[in-house]
């Protein structure tokens, strides 16, 4: 299997050709933030790699947020960074999926509810400043607006009166709004 990969590298970089090879370059990006929204602020962990073509970034990324409820978003990312005055600003722009998969169980006055919750759309969208470390842009300082949703369903149990109850199943849709503000470093 091994020998299959190695082949099938070896012909795709004498087939691109050269000059194709020199302008696309990969990179990789951990970074770490602190999240501020309409409850207590919270951190979330990403990493994003992809490809660099002239002054755009290209690739896909994963994280972990811990905004409200624990949930992993998987997106695509685009980067565009500007050459101002010896300086490197940036617009930044994140599309994907939130992924929510849990349950919870609460204890009532007559009994306990489950609630059970999904994922929805993540994006966002930002810029910031890449600052040069040993001659190289690698310090990325970001700020962004980003949204990530959650959908909780429950069964709500009506007391009718004695012996008699009833059940609803009740879904709230949880729309996250949100400022990152982040640091990153790029390989």
């Amino acid at each position: 299997m091994i020998r299959y990969l190695l082949l099938a590298s070896f012909v795709l970089k004498f087939s691109i050709g050269e000059a194709q090879v020199k302008t696309l370059k990969p990179w990789l990006m951990p970074e770490m933030g602190l999240q501020i929204g309409a409850t207590e602020p919270s951190g979330d962990l990403r990493l994003q790699g992809g490809i660099k073509h002239q002054n755009w970034f290209y690739g896909v990324g994963a994280a972990v947020d811990f905004y409200r409820f624990r949930s992993y978003p998987v997106y695509l990312h685009v980067q565009r960074v500007f050459s101002f005055r010896g300086t490197s600003p940036f617009l930044t722009a994140s599309a994907g999926y939130n992924f929510k998969q849990s349950s919870d169980t609460v204890p009532t006055w007559i009994g306990s509810r489950v609630y059970e919750r999904t994922g929805g759309y993540y994006a966002e969208l930002g810029g910031g400043f890449i600052f040069k470390v040993f001659k190289k842009e690698r310090l990325q300082l970001s700020v962004v607006k980003n949204i990530k949703q959650v959908k909780e369903s429950y069964d709500i149990d009506y007391w009718m009166g004695p012996g008699q109850s009833r059940s609803a199943r009740s879904t709230d849709l949880y729309t996250m709004h949100r400022v990152a503000v982040r640091i990153g470093w790029k390989f």
